[in-house]
């Protein structure tokens, strides 16, 4: 008798196609796509937000602050933490290209960039007849987070994602679902 495995893919749906990561995809070869790791995506911006009047764009993605480089979101809060009130340079990868931005922070404490963010593994290409053909996951979606049955993986890179994907046994059968988001939930 198998135990039957169950996972989710949290994703986020892109409805705009940019390819903002520099390195080549990997596969996953047990889900049958090929992804990117992608840290610090702006998912929204506040309107009239430090963010805003600097010219951040959804989609953007953050890569260093004044000096510091930025790989994680820890990174980013740190630095929003630690950050003087006034001018600060961002730099960003905006439609592939770098691109320097001046934000101006409010006091700590305050709404101080006005910006979210996520990090995931963008789907780059799905094969033909791959398992996550069933779902509604497409080229471009953002894979925020993975459960399988009782274990989570928040904001995996692609190198976790393989890991997590090819710790389950090749014998065990699994169903998946997902839960993807437009700016909202759904689920199946």
């Amino acid at each position: 008798m198998f135990r039957k495995t169950i996972f989710t893919l949290f994703i986020i749906v892109s409805a705009i196609s940019i390819n903002i990561n520099a390195q080549q995809p990997t596969p996953v070869q047990r889900l049958g796509i090929t992804g990117s790791t992608v840290h610090l995506q702006v998912w929204t911006i506040t309107t009239g937000s430090p963010a805003d009047r600097g010219g951040l764009a959804l989609n953007d993605q953050l890569m260093i602050f004044d000096t510091q480089p930025l790989a994680t979101g820890q990174d980013m809060l740190i630095a929003l933490g630690t950050a003087v009130t006034g001018q600060h340079e961002l730099t960003v990868l905006h439609n592939g290209k770098v691109k320097q931005i001046d934000v101006m922070l409010g006091p700590v404490g305050s709404s101080r960039l006005g910006a979210a963010f996520i990090s995931g593994v963008r789907v780059e290409g799905i094969e033909r007849g791959a398992p996550v053909n069933s779902l509604p996951l497409r080229r471009d979606d953002l894979i925020t987070s993975l459960r399988v049955n009782d274990k989570v993986l928040p904001t995996p890179t692609v190198a976790d994602l393989v890991k997590f994907i090819d710790a389950i046994p090749t014998s065990q059968p699994f169903e998946s679902c997902t839960r993807a988001t437009r700016r909202r939930t759904w689920e199946p």
